[in-house]
């Protein structure tokens, strides 16, 4: 888990083959978050969430005001 700039986020590691009831619950809990995803690599896959505390300024590739 990592909070910084307003938002707290969270990776897990998913097992190589989840059973059913565990790939359901990950992605319920990943519908939560107000940003997710799973990538894979070398080392497995993994799971991230990221949920903002306070609302973020702007989305990521726009401009803010000045």
């Amino acid at each position: 888990m990592n909070r910084r700039n307003g938002r707290i986020r969270i990776e897990v590691s998913v097992p190589e083959t989840p059973s059913e009831v565990s790939w359901r619950a990950l992605l319920a809990a990943l519908e939560r978050a107000d940003r997710f995803g799973i990538g894979g690599g070398k080392d497995g896959l993994t799971a991230w969430a990221v949920i903002w505390r306070t609302p973020p300024h702007s989305e990521p590739g726009e401009r803010r005001s000045r």
